[in-house]
């Protein structure tokens, strides 16, 4: 019995898999990092890290442990602060490509959390997660497919699994928490957390009368959004059950994306939910597009 715990454990951590689902997740994750970073003009890395900005270093060091570190801590004019933040986007660019991986992914990590700690109020969840994604696959051997530089022959390495495993916990841990946090919330028992969050001035991206006037759908969509992060915690790992959940989760996060504008924070828990996606769906589906482009008339 013992033998057989042990085995499947193995298994389930390091039972060689398939890297071209990591080698997405990299390839999304500097797409996010490049939109999310390249969108600063020279005025907000101003004002947003450097030391004659809005927030001073004598401020941040009210809030940020003194173990917490930040390049920024040490380069704090203006001039400076835009150097490296064109480093970084060149550091994006080639992690998204995959030119030179062992080394960048490790520099990049480094400049995002150097980023994140020098002005810790305007990060949030979505932060959090890419610094979590970014640590993971540090430890993975990505780049070697699905990049500018390939290597031609590469087997399956027990790492591979180990951190596709980890950024699968992380997103069940993530939903984990989100639901209990949302059964905490008054609003999540009434059924009108939806609403509350779709009418808000700041996330209002679509039209959302029609709502107003069949209430229902409100309450229908808060009960659902608590039921499917609860339920995704465990069947998210049944095969069966799998398809099913994966395409609720990415269905809600494209349903904030285009409700409530949330697009980024949105891009990146897709990115990451990407990590239950297995090679072979994504081979047929691929295969179903080309026929269909072979049978086309003309």
């Amino acid at each position: 019995m013992s033998g057989n715990l042990w085995e499947n454990w193995k298994a389930f951590w390091f039972h060689a898999e398939e890297p071209y689902i990591l080698e997405l997740i990299r390839i999304g994750l500097g797409l996010a990092l490049l939109c999310v970073y390249g969108s600063y003009s020279q005025d907000d890395l101003s004002q947003l890290y450097s030391d004659q900005g809005w927030v001073s270093l004598s401020t941040v060091s009210l809030d940020v442990l003194s173990t917490k570190y930040s390049l920024l801590f040490y380069l704090t004019t203006p001039a400076k602060v835009a150097l490296i933040h064109f480093a970084f986007m060149v550091l994006c660019l080639l992690f998204t490509l995959g030119i030179g991986t062992s080394v960048v992914k490790w520099m990049l990590l480094l400049g995002h959390v150097s980023f994140v700690w020098r002005n810790p109020g305007i990060f949030y969840g979505m932060d959090n997660l890419m610094c979590n994604l970014l640590f993971i696959l540090c430890f993975a051997p990505i780049g070697q497919r699905l990049s500018l530089r390939p290597k031609k022959k590469m087997d399956a390495s027990w790492r591979d699994s180990a951190c596709l495993r980890l950024i699968q916990i992380q997103m069940v841990v993530c939903y984990f928490y989100a639901a209990i946090k949302k059964l905490k919330g008054d609003v999540w028992w009434s059924g009108d957390a939806l609403w509350y969050a779709l009418a808000h001035f700041q996330y209002t991206n679509l039209p959302i009368g029609w709502l107003a006037e069949n209430y229902w759908i409100i309450n229908f969509l808060t009960y659902w959004v608590i039921v499917m992060q609860l339920a995704y915690v465990f069947l998210i790992w049944g095969k069966k059950t799998r398809p099913f959940f994966l395409a609720e989760a990415i269905l809600l996060h494209v349903g904030i994306a285009l409700f409530m504008g949330i697009y980024a924070f949105s891009f990146v828990m897709i990115v990451g939910h990407f990590s239950f996606v297995k090679r072979s769906w994504l081979v047929g589906i691929g295969e179903r597009f080309i026929v269909r482009l072979i049978r086309k008339p003309g």
